[in-house]
């Protein structure tokens, strides 16, 4: 498999390959954390089982789970929100590239040139004073 490698997630296949080594495993007995502890954490991350955890997001969690828990955490809260709001940023850009790409498609099968609504209607305008 010769996929780009992004180094701000970690896959399942990485952390299956991290879990079976011995001098990560040591490391995992130093804060007393156990390798099912570790999976269990990037299953609950991996909510859209996109196969894929920011790393940051990881390490967080694995932190988080050994601090004492404290009634209601709302650092957990703050950090879900942060999440939302930068996955849906990011779903947004993502729309837009993907209309751009749609439109450009449609105009080249089509051979025709795809213009906004309010675009429509300014060059509709300017060519009515054009005319008058």
């Amino acid at each position: 498999d010769l996929t780009q490698v992004d180094r701000n997630l970690i896959t399942i296949r990485e952390l299956n390959y991290l879990l079976s080594d011995r001098m990560f495993a040591r490391s995992l007995d130093l804060i007393d954390l156990r390798p099912d502890q570790a999976l269990m954490v990037y299953q609950k991350l991996n909510l859209t089982n996109t196969e894929r955890v920011k790393v940051h997001d990881f390490i967080e969690a694995i932190m988080r789970m050994k601090r004492p828990v404290q009634g209601l955490d709302v650092a957990v809260a703050k950090s879900l929100m942060r999440r939302l709001i930068l996955e849906v940023e990011d779903l947004a850009t993502n729309s837009v590239r993907c209309q751009d790409c749609f439109r450009g498609i449609a105009e080249k099968l089509r051979e025709v040139e795809v213009v906004d609504a309010a675009e429509a209607d300014t060059q509709v305008a300017t060519t009515e004073s054009r005319i008058s």
